[in-house]
């Protein structure tokens, strides 16, 4: 894939950018050497591993593994993509892009970022002065949103008029199809109006804290009740969460989040001092909503309506949860309550009990099935035990399968045996997808990591080994990832590189020492990984003999192996020669 930001420019952004004054925001760094170090921001602890080097340009968290340098952090931290963490810091360094192929396409983007702002601003001066939104207001007091709430979310209503509306709109210099593209028109019988008209609207925001788009909320008996903006180049709903720009800092302070529905059970949870609250949109909520979460948080708390809409909905979040291999609770909101009115009623203390007493997840969905199908006789018993086994056996830690085996035991009176049995049947083969690292996380390479610790140092002794070490010679799939990178790209940026990628690389240079000799060095330890590459090969090849010789079968290919295992013996006493 060609690279659209020239490499000049990304080497200017890094070193115009102070990583140390970049993370100092997020988390307050110590010196300690010729590094500094703090608590990390990405997983909790009470004694720091996360180190940064700014000589390097790099940081790395010994104890969950994260790394990179400032582009990796601010994506990582923002959870952003590479080329939204390059706009944000060259911005900051005051460097200019330079426009390539797609770079139209960002400066578009930003303009309409720019509309979207000018937009809101109009709405809100609409609720706070506008004689019609009367009503509007009226409205959000009876709700308990007071003036405060309204400029933090920056609430605002839209008029029902839309033609004087559209004229004032088009005031803020807005070019022809723009409100289309928007998604703020909408075409109705031959005739375009305005989506939010006579609706309070919320901003959405994403992650960033940009207006992406909008909702509205009707008065009176009007339907919808609720109305998203359709999705745009800026609006996704899929991948938003309302009110996580706000509350993604409180998320990685406690390390865990709670999920409400809806804009005002979002507004009045996080008004209460629950500041690590964000809500889904209506049915939309996904896995990408969880990986979104658990960048900000590693525990969660569904706190979605007491009604059995709610209850459903709970059920189908905690099956998205599961398989994303989060830990998940279920708050029980009495039913005919919302996390709302429930805080309006009752208050912030009763909502932080049931925060805090909320069952797990296998709790929930037990309780909830006991509640629908009584343990009246065997045919109950067995459909229960069938339909929360599917959710236990997908449960990646043994201890937590252990437990609940138990639980669902005492609860439905069925031998745990017969439950093991049971749930041997529901296993799945499916064991998902995990990155190499997660593999390797246990397993050091020393060998390899000096290789590539040298490689880093002194790029000018790459074309020295270049024909002699290859990809394959590395045991460690992360590491033979990573040369392959490096022989790809030859003036070697490392911004370039995939972010676990990245990540290796930074735990390999916060190791180890320097070299006195580089050169000799390397050249050393690359035979001596072709030595240990040619072993492990060998060691396959006898193998493969071995059972073919078992079989009896196949004598071409034994022949083949042995000469196969000839040359390599060959290759390892040519190598011990030098």
């Amino acid at each position: 894939m060609p690279q659209l930001i020239p490499e000049s420019t990304l080497s200017e952004i890094q070193f115009k950018t102070d990583i140390v004054a970049l993370i100092s925001q997020v988390v307050p760094l110590k010196a300690a050497g010729r590094n500094y170090k703090a608590l990390c921001p990405f997983h909790p602890e009470k004694t720091p591993s996360f180190m940064v080097n700014p000589e390097k340009g790099i940081f790395h968290c010994f104890g969950c593994g994260a790394g990179g340098n400032v582009f990796g952090f601010l994506s990582q931290y923002e959870n952003i993509s590479f080329p939204e963490a390059v706009e944000i810091l060259a911005e900051k360094a005051g460097v200019v892009i330079s426009k390539t192929a797609d770079g139209s396409q960002e400066i578009y983007k930003k303009n309409l970022f720019e509309l979207m702002e000018k937009i809101s601003h109009f709405f809100e001066k609409m609720l706070l002065k506008a004689v019609e939104a009367k009503e509007a207001r009226s409205y959000l007091e009876k709700r308990g949103v007071n003036s405060k709430m309204i400029e933090t979310f920056r609430l605002g209503y839209c008029p029902l008029n839309g033609p004087e509306v559209l004229k004032e709109l088009y005031k803020l210099n807005l070019e022809n199809g723009t409100l289309e593209k928007l998604g703020l028109l909408t075409e109705r019988d031959g005739n375009q109006h305005l989506r939010f008209s006579g609706r309070i609207i919320f901003p959405i925001f994403d992650a960033q804290g940009r207006i992406v788009g909008f909702g509205g909320r009707a008065l009176g008996d009007r339907l919808p009740k609720y109305l998203n903006s359709p999705d745009t180049v800026l609006f996704n709903k899929s991948q938003l969460l309302y009110g996580l720009h706000l509350a993604k800092k409180a998320m990685l302070q406690k390390s865990q989040a709670i999920l409400v529905e809806g804009y005002l059970d979002m507004i009045s949870v996080f008004s209460a001092g629950f500041e690590n609250v964000a809500a889904s949109m209506g049915t939309a909520f996904n896995e990408n909503h969880v990986r979104l979460l658990k960048r900000y948080a590693q525990s969660m708390v569904v706190a979605y309506d007491g009604d059995l809409a709610g209850v459903e909905a709970s059920m189908r979040a905690l099956e998205i949860f599961l398989d994303q291999d989060m830990i998940v609770k279920i708050a029980m909101i009495p039913e005919k309550h919302d996390p709302d009115s429930w805080i309006r009623t009752k208050g912030k203390e009763s909502f932080d009990q049931l925060i805090h007493q909320a069952p797990s997840m296998i709790d929930f969905k037990l309780d909830i099935l006991l509640s629908r199908y009584p343990l009246k006789n065997e045919t109950s018993k067995m459909g229960i035990s069938k339909e929360i086994l599917k959710t236990v056996s997908r449960l990646k830690s043994p201890i937590l399968k252990d437990h609940y085996l138990k639980v669902i035991s005492e609860k439905l009176e069925i031998s745990e045996l017969a439950l093991r049995e049971e749930a041997k049947k529901n296993k799945t083969s499916d064991k998902g997808s995990r990155e190499v690292l997660e593999v390797e996380k246990e397993v050091s390479f020393p060998l390899e990591d000096d290789i590539l610790r040298i490689l880093f140092a002194k790029k000018e002794l790459l074309p020295s080994i270049e024909g002699k070490l290859l990809a394959n010679h590395f045991e460690s799939e992360s590491h033979k990832l990573f040369f392959q990178r490096m022989l790809e790209n030859k003036e070697f940026i490392p911004s370039h590189f995939e972010h676990h990628v990245q990540k290796v690389l930074a735990k390999i240079l916060f190791q180890g020492h320097p070299f006195s000799d580089p050169e000799k060095t390397l050249k050393e330890l690359v035979t001596k990984l072709r030595i240990n590459s040619y072993k492990r090969k060998y060691q396959e090849l006898t193998k493969e003999l071995s059972e073919f010789e078992k079989s009896g079968k196949n004598k071409g290919e034994i022949s083949v192996i042995l000469l196969k295992l000839q040359d390599i013996q060959k290759e390892i006493a040519f190598l011990n020669k030098k």
